[in-house]
């Protein structure tokens, strides 16, 4: 028997799954969303997602300029799907011989 049948058997899953939805809803009622922090919290992440497509994209071109191989893979990685649409993307592309 495998360790996630034996989980199943016990009903784990379903007693997690019960833990979690009384812990939401729990918290739901005690918090008071005029003192939450989840704007702050989603300003501060959308800063830190936006650093990390701009060092991606700026390791990309520099990894381009060395010659590196595995850049000509730029045009099918999932990872560049947020930034696409860019100019500094779109001119990278173009850089490459890479223009759709």
């Amino acid at each position: 028997m495998s360790f996630f049948e034996e989980l199943k058997r016990r009903n784990v899953f379903r007693v997690a799954i019960g833990y979690v939805i009384t812990a939401w809803v729990k918290r739901e009622s005690e918090v008071d969303r005029s003192k939450s922090i989840a704007p702050q919290t989603g300003r501060k992440m959308d800063r830190n997602i936006i650093i990390a497509m701009a060092l991606a994209l700026a390791s990309t071109e520099r990894a381009f300029e060395e010659g590196d191989s595995y850049a000509i893979h730029i045009k099918r990685m999932n990872v560049y799907d947020p930034i696409r649409d860019r100019p500094r993307f779109q001119a990278l592309l173009k850089k490459m011989n890479m223009w759709p």
